[in-house]
């Protein structure tokens, strides 16, 4: 039986990746969120992966996290309400200068890695998060974790959000990511992958890694561009969505 569902496909961008495997990637999938100076990025990496997206139809969004390029973003580090502000000010106003100069509307705003996960767990800066949005890119939706803080926060003072789940990492049980340094916290068989993503798209729920089922409600699946079979996964979970029914399209 066809479904009546539709999907956003995204994936991580511009981190570092041969130009050919974004290309590739960019076929795929309908929005992609672009490391603009934090874990990785530079103008010129910004703008090619820019104009790439441009290329295939694929919305833009800026990635920011903690000016970390040595961990790639993916370590922890002290930051306050007044750091956070700051951070974001610099990265995403540097990403929506490219965009503007390429054409191209900044569609939403996705944090990384370890700065992502810290302020899903942060009500304090969650909210930071959601109020500097709101007064500076009042029309700006947010990619947030799929039953999390930032979704709240943003609800609240209206700042729109998209849900996100992660067709390729595991889940504790309270609908956190599996940390990257635990065994099975980051996934690469392209079957499994695409079992757990569809049922997350049309059952809305998925295992953890203890077995445990948890609901899950998604407006939007990450693929993470530095996964080794990520042009695969992409390639492979889209055919399978498509082929049940589900509308792969932008947020």
């Amino acid at each position: 039986m066809k479904l009546n569902l539709q999907i956003d496909l995204n994936c991580d961008l511009g981190e570092g990746e041969p130009l050919e495997i974004t290309e590739t990637l960019m076929r795929h999938v309908t929005s992609c969120s672009v490391a603009c100076g934090g874990h990785f990025g530079d103008e010129t990496s910004m703008r090619a992966t820019a104009l790439l997206a441009r290329k295939h139809g694929v919305t833009v969004g800026a990635h920011p996290s903690f000016a970390d390029r040595k961990n790639f973003g993916r370590k922890g580090l002290p930051i306050d309400e007044r750091g956070l502000r700051a951070l974001l000010t610099e990265q995403v106003s540097a990403m929506k200068t490219v965009l503007d100069a390429s054409s191209l509307r900044l569609h939403h705003i996705k944090l990384h890695g370890a700065l992502y996960n810290l302020v899903e767990r942060d009500e304090k800066l969650a909210r930071a998060y959601a109020v500097w949005t709101k007064e500076n890119f009042p029309n700006t939706p947010l990619i947030v974790l799929a039953g999390g803080c930032v979704a709240k926060a943003a609800r609240e003072i209206g700042v729109r959000v998209a849900k996100e789940v992660f067709a390729d990492r595991a889940y504790n049980d309270d609908g956190t990511l599996v940390s990257r340094d635990k065994l099975g916290a980051v996934l690469e068989d392209v079957d499994e992958i695409c079992d757990r993503a569809a049922q997350m798209v049309t059952q809305r729920r998925v295992q953890t890694i203890s077995g445990k089922i948890i609901t899950m409600d998604a407006d939007t699946i990450c693929v993470h561009g530095d996964n080794p079979k990520s042009v695969e996964i992409v390639r492979e979970l889209r055919q399978a969505l498509e082929q049940v029914g589900v509308l792969m399209v932008a947020f």
